[in-house]
């Protein structure tokens, strides 16, 4: 698979393109073989509905899309998470987003109400890409990660070995805590308490105080990452999905948890956090709600250059000839009208396309003593959204 950087973005940073254009032929043919299965289970099931998956920046595209640039997939699992906790929530202030799952948990914010984005692009196993994506860190602590003692501390994860002990699995895990404190009535209620009994051997605890220490370190651990993260968020400049919020300081006033453990785990976090904890009444699915109503997103980047008479967007092949007075108003009109046509090709419904200008600029061009013309850039979106949200469900309170 040859993959042209231009295609993925029309962003000026050379190496960022590079890296991108890799990992995108990278997972090319792993991507295309998961798209055919897709299309071959609906085939049978005589299912004919469009297909759309999830990108990283918490917008949508077409799956045939998806196969020319599947870079844009990764991390559509986190970025669905935050979706779906803002389509059960109706808030402008700032928060944390929590989704804790079996293997890992997902941490993002929201500043003002809107979610943090990547401004440049993610970076992938330490390489900067000029993938869009909101921001999200996920770290290796939930319902199933191993828990061991060592040097008398209790450790958890970040790997998950089995299932809970409840469940048929071999090792303890804060799944087992959390049935053993009658937070989840799930399993065989016996075998977790033997789960926390080997735990609290190493501690000379109890099964009951064995599973509360299992489940406030698992706190900890979210809270010292949480704390990690916001110190750095907060160094620089805040970028959201709307905007630039320049001097902005994140405050979280609470915290939103979805994903299977999040009601059992409610509590624990408002006591840890010392701010309020909810939770939306559908909790479990969350994800699953925020990939299904995410709005098809895209992106482009226009150069005009009325010396040279030439109008481009790389990541739509568009080259035009303009005339030597081209202004910045028409680079505007015509970069909306392109954006919305790429957003049909991505699989965006007329009514769901919300375009708009991110980026401007016009500066003269000098040669000698003379202008010779302009220099006209042009970046424009359909921004990360939902098509209609659930503030109806509204979400509970610890």
């Amino acid at each position: 698979m040859i993959t042209l950087g231009h295609t993925l973005s029309g962003k000026l940073n050379f190496p960022r393109r590079v890296f991108t254009s890799y990992y995108n032929s990278a997972i090319y043919r792993t991507f295309k073989e998961f798209c055919e299965s897709i299309h071959q289970a609906l085939q049978r099931q005589n299912i004919k509905a469009p297909v759309y998956i999830l990108k990283a920046d918490g917008g949508t595209m077409s799956l045939r899309a998806g196969e020319k640039y599947p870079v844009n997939t990764i991390l559509s699992g986190p970025a669905a998470s935050v979706m779906g906790g803002q389509a059960f929530l109706e808030t402008f202030q700032d928060a944390v987003f929590l989704d804790i799952g079996g293997t890992t948990t997902d941490i993002a914010f929201l500043a003002d109400g809107v979610p943090l984005f990547e401004p440049l692009g993610i970076k992938i196993a330490g390489f900067p890409t000029l993938v869009r994506a909101l921001y999200t860190v996920s770290i290796g602590v939930g319902g199933d990660s191993k828990i061991a003692v060592e040097n008398q501390s209790l450790v958890i994860g970040p790997e998950r070995l089995d299932r809970p002990m409840a469940l048929g699995g071999k090792y303890p895990t804060p799944t087992d805590a959390m049935i053993v404190l009658g937070l989840m009535d799930i399993g065989d209620k016996g075998k977790a308490v033997s789960a926390m009994e080997e735990i609290g051997q190493f501690l000379n605890l109890s099964a009951q105080d064995a599973a509360k220490k299992v489940l406030d370190k698992m706190a900890d651990i979210i809270k010292d990452k949480v704390d990690e993260l916001l110190d750095d968020i907060n160094s620089h400049p805040v970028y959201t999905v709307k905007e630039l919020l320049y001097g902005k300081k994140i405050k979280p006033r609470f915290i939103q948890a979805i994903g299977g453990p999040a009601k059992a785990l409610a509590p624990v976090l408002e006591n840890r956090f010392g701010i309020p904890c909810i939770y939306p009444k559908i909790y479990q699915a969350a994800n699953a709600v925020g990939a299904a109503l995410a709005r098809t997103t895209a992106e482009i980047t226009m150069f005009v250059d009325t010396a040279q008479k030439t109008l481009s967007v790389p990541e739509l092949g568009v080259y035009e000839e303009v005339s030597s007075t081209y202004g910045l108003e028409e680079a505007r009109m015509r970069a909306l009208d392109l954006i919305k046509e790429q957003s049909r090709l991505l699989g965006a419904k007329d009514d769901e396309i919300k375009a708009e200008i991110v980026e401007a600029s016009c500066f003269n061009m000098v040669r000698g003593f003379y202008t010779s013309g302009k220099n006209i850039r042009i970046r424009a979106q359909t921004k990360p959204g939902l098509i209609y949200h659930l503030w109806s469900d509204k979400n509970v309170s610890s």
